[in-house]
C-alpha cells in the first residue's frame, strides 16, 4: 500500500470498503485538483474507487458532508445517472466514498451547444420529480429573496474591507468593488419594491454549478461531480453563478437559450428573467470577492486541508481572474 496518506486514512479506506463488500485497497494516493477537500483515490485488485473528506473548522461550520450526502442521495432516488454513484459514507469522518469516473476535464473551447444541453438536462432531472419529498437543506448562502441576496453580498465586500491585510487587494476593494455596489444598488432602487421583496419558489440547485466540477468520459457521456455547497436555492442564483465561474467560462452566446429552457423553474418565468437581469452583475461582483478570499487567513486554513497550499504566484492568479470578472460586471452595467 502506498505511503502518501496516513495510517489513520488508510484503516478508515479499509473499513470503508468492508462495509460495501469489497477488497482491502492496495493503493491509496492523493488526488490533486480539488481547493477544498482532502480527496484521494483509492485501488483494490478489482476496482478504483473516490474517498473525499470534506473540510469543517470552527469559523466556517457549513455541514459541506452532509449537503453532499443529501445531494448524492436524492440523484439516487430520482435515478440521475450522470453523477458517480455514492457507495458508502462515514458521518463522524466527514467522509463520502464514491465511484471513480473515467474521464477528462473539458477545455474551455470545447463549451458549446452539446455540453449546455447536457447541465440544463441535469438540471431539468434535478428538479422534475417530487423534490417537495426531498430532505435537502438550504443551499450554501441560499436566498430567496433579491433583498436577501443583495444583503448577502454586502456581506461578502464588507468582510474584505474589515479583515483583508494585502495593500493591492484592499485599494482594489475600496476604489473599485465599492464603487461599483453602489452603483448597482443605485440601479436595484428603480425595479418594483415588492419584486425584490418578494421570496421564490425554490428550485433544488448543485450549487458552485459549472464544467470545472465536470469530466466528459472517453464515450463523450458526461458527469458533474463536487456538490458540498448543494440544496435548495433560488433558481436565479444558480443561473447567476453557472454564468459567473472562471476556471471553465460558460458561452455569453449560451444565456437566452439556458434563462429559456430553465424558466419552468419558476412559475412566473418572466420574473425569474427580470431576476437575473438585476441579479448578474451583483452576483459578478460576489465572484470578484470569492476569488479574494484566497488571501484571507479562514480561507488559507481549507486550502492547507485540501493539501493546495497558496503560493505567491496562485494569489497573483487569483487577482487577475478577480480583476477580469470586475471588467465584466462593469460592462454588464455600462450596457444597461
Amino acid at each position: 500500500m502506498s505511503n502518501t496518506c496516513s495510517h489513520d486514512l488508510k484503516a478508515l479506506a479499509a473499513r470503508l470498503l468492508q462495509d460495501i463488500g469489497d477488497d482491502t485497497p492496495e493503493c491509496i494516493t492523493p488526488l490533486s485538483g480539488g481547493r477544498n477537500n482532502n480527496v484521494h483515490l483509492i485501488t483494490t485488485p478489482s476496482r478504483k474507487l473516490v474517498l473525499k473528506q470534506l473540510f469543517h473548522s470552527p469559523v466556517d461550520q457549513r455541514d459541506r458532508f452532509q449537503a453532499e450526502n443529501l445531494f448524492y442521495k436524492h440523484c439516487t432516488r430520482t435515478g440521475i445517472k450522470n453523477v458517480p454513484s455514492l457507495l458508502t459514507s462515514s458521518e463522524s469522518d466527514r467522509i463520502l466514498l464514491l465511484e471513480y469516473i473515467d474521464g477528462r476535464k473539458p477545455s474551455a473551447q470545447e463549451i458549446g451547444r452539446a455540453l449546455i444541453s447536457d447541465a440544463i438536462e441535469f438540471i431539468v432531472a434535478l428538479n422534475k420529480s417530487d423534490i417537495s419529498k426531498t430532505d435537502l437543506s438550504p443551499a450554501s448562502e441560499s436566498c430567496f429573496s433579491i433583498k436577501g441576496h443583495l444583503k448577502l453580498i454586502e456581506t461578502r465586500i464588507a468582510k474584505l474591507e474589515n479583515h483583508m491585510t494585502n495593500k493591492t487587494v484592499l485599494d482594489l476593494v475600496r476604489t473599485k468593488f465599492r464603487p461599483l455596489w453602489e452603483n448597482i444598488l443605485a440601479r436595484v432602487e428603480g425595479y418594483d419594491k415588492k419584486l425584490l421583496s418578494t421570496e421564490v419558489e425554490p428550485c433544488v440547485s448543485p450549487s458552485d454549478f459549472g464544467f470545472h466540477n465536470c469530466l466528459v468520459r472517453p464515450d463523450r457521456g458526461t458527469v458533474f461531480f463536487d456538490f458540498e455547497y448543494a440544496g435548495w436555492d433560488d433558481p436565479a442564483k444558480l443561473i447567476c453563478d453557472f454564468f459567473c465561474q472562471v476556471e471553465i467560462p460558460v458561452p455569453k452566446s449560451c444565456f437566452h437559450e439556458l434563462l429559456d429552457r430553465l424558466s419552468f423553474l419558476s412559475s412566473h418565468g418572466a420574473d425569474l428573467s427580470t431576476r437575473v437581469e438585476i441579479l448578474l452583475p451583483a452576483y459578478k461582483l460576489k465572484w470578484c470577492c470569492i476569488l479574494l478570499n484566497e488571501f484571507l487567513p479562514a480561507d488559507r486554513e481549507r486550502r492547507e486541508f485540501a493539501g493546495a497550499r497558496n503560493t505567491d504566484e496562485k494569489l497573483m492568479k487569483q487577482l487577475s481572474m478577480s480583476k477580469s470578472v470586475f471588467d465584466d460586471a462593469d460592462r454588464l452595467m455600462e450596457a444597461i
